[in-house]
């Protein structure tokens, strides 16, 4: 594969001599900006972004003779493109309401809230019928431990078990009313159409 052709430029030029080439010229730049936009701010604004530019493509310059007009393109591009950026964004910030906005926050609020107290009655419906699927035993441990906060050792006795292996049977039991739930939350899956 053949390289790629380079723009022949000069052995001495490099970016710093652009850099500081073009900042000579920032006055003038920032008028040819002004000319076209007729705002300060975004007149150097361009200028700023122009200059920029010029730091990371310095190699497409082939001589300093060239730098005034090459700048002035460059000037007038970014120019209009903070012109055009600029009016998109009034574009959409026009027409919005503050009651209008306050009113939509309030509405997406409100459905995420009832979406969160969907969620949790459907949880609390899964917990009931998993927890309706164990043994008094086991229903009792769970009350015990976790709606009573008692401790293993407290539980051993009236459980007649060690705390290690009341610790274990709690592990089980976690692990088997999470798969329930999980079984019990997740989407069922849509039947099969019949085959004609």
């Amino acid at each position: 594969m053949p390289p790629e052709p380079t723009i022949p430029h000069l052995p001495n030029l490099d970016q710093q001599l652009v850099l500081r080439a073009a900042m000579d010229q920032r006055e003038v730049l920032t008028v040819h900006a002004f000319t076209i936009c007729r705002r300060w701010n975004l007149a150097e604004d361009a200028v700023q972004e122009a200059l920029l530019w010029a730091c990371e493509h310095w190699q497409d310059l082939s001589d300093l003779g060239g730098l005034l007009p090459w700048m002035r393109r460059v000037v007038q591009l970014k120019t209009l493109e903070l012109i055009r950026r600029e009016e998109r964004s009034s574009r959409h910030a026009q027409g919005m309401d503050p009651a209008m906005l306050e009113r939509l926050a309030t509405a997406l609020d409100q459905a995420d809230a009832d979406e969160g107290a969907g969620q949790l009655r459907a949880m609390k419906a899964a917990l009931h019928h998993c927890m309706g699927h164990l043994s008094n035993e086991h229903q009792r441990l769970l009350q015990a431990f976790y709606w009573q906060q008692r401790s293993c050792e407290d539980l051993a006795e009236e459980f007649a078990k060690r705390p290690d292996n009341l610790r274990a049977m709690l592990s089980r039991l976690r692990k088997r009313l999470m798969r329930c739930m999980q079984d019990q939350l997740s989407p069922s899956p849509c039947p099969a159409e019949p085959k004609p």
